[in-house]
């Protein structure tokens, strides 16, 4: 919880209210997961939820006005301020971002959003980008397929071939000779690859290997078998 002197202004209105300690207030809301803003003044707590609204920073206040906002960091990182970083963060199977702007030198606005994937699809963060990825099989008739056949199946879905790591059988996934068709993961990274070689075809679920390996881009090599892509989904706004 970051801790500062300000007030709520606008039409909002908490969820909860109630008299308590300054302590027992922000802790409360610490403890909710749909708490954001814990607001204080004069024995009373008023709790916030997530949303849209504005709140006003006081450089001091005579009777307390006293507020903890909730912050999604790291355990061992503090924020440098209220526009330190916007909160990005993945929970309950959705993406949630909570923006904050400030139109004045002292007056902060809270934009809140949400995103979800299909019932096809997982969702991923990647830096500050939510995405969607899911396997997509080969068909019953055309089991083994090279990697152009991938990139065919994820467009023909309008999805577009991506990397991901995980995978019981082996699936193609974005990267031939050093190009990438996925603008959300920064290229080429030596740490991903258990065979770090940027003249062949990704793929993963190599039976010595967890992570991404490479090959020919055929559909057989060597008696295997590439039987699905994983493919990214564009992400839904939900609010």
């Amino acid at each position: 919880m970051m801790l500062i002197h300000g007030e709520p202004i606008g039409s909002v209105q908490s969820f909860q209210q109630f008299d308590t300690s300054w302590e027992q207030c922000y802790s409360i809301c610490y403890n909710m997961d749909n708490c954001l803003i814990a607001y204080y003044y004069q024995s009373q707590c008023e709790l916030y939820q997530f949303g849209n609204f504005s709140i006003q920073q006081l450089s001091s206040s005579p009777i307390e006005k006293l507020m903890g906002i909730k912050k999604n960091l790291p355990e061992d990182e503090c924020p440098t301020g209220l526009l330190s970083s916007n909160d990005i963060w993945i929970s309950d199977e959705m993406g949630h971002e909570l923006s904050l702007i400030n139109s004045s030198s002292s007056t902060f606005t809270f934009i809140y959003s949400t995103w979800k994937c299909d019932n096809e699809t997982g969702i991923f963060r990647r830096d500050t980008v939510f995405v969607c990825i899911g396997v997509r099989p080969f068909p019953s008739n055309a089991t083994c397929q090279d990697y152009d056949a991938a990139v065919s199946l994820c467009e023909t879905q309008r999805n577009a071939i991506v990397p991901i790591v995980a995978s019981s059988n082996l699936i193609w996934i974005d990267g031939r000779y050093d190009t990438f068709i996925d603008e959300t993961h920064n290229g080429f990274n030596d740490s991903l690859f258990c065979h770090a070689t940027q003249t062949m075809c990704g793929y993963i679920g190599h039976s010595e290997c967890s992570n991404i390996s490479y090959s020919y881009c055929d559909k057989t090599y060597d008696g295997t078998c590439w039987r699905g892509v994983a493919c990214r989904k564009e992400v839904f706004m939900v609010n």
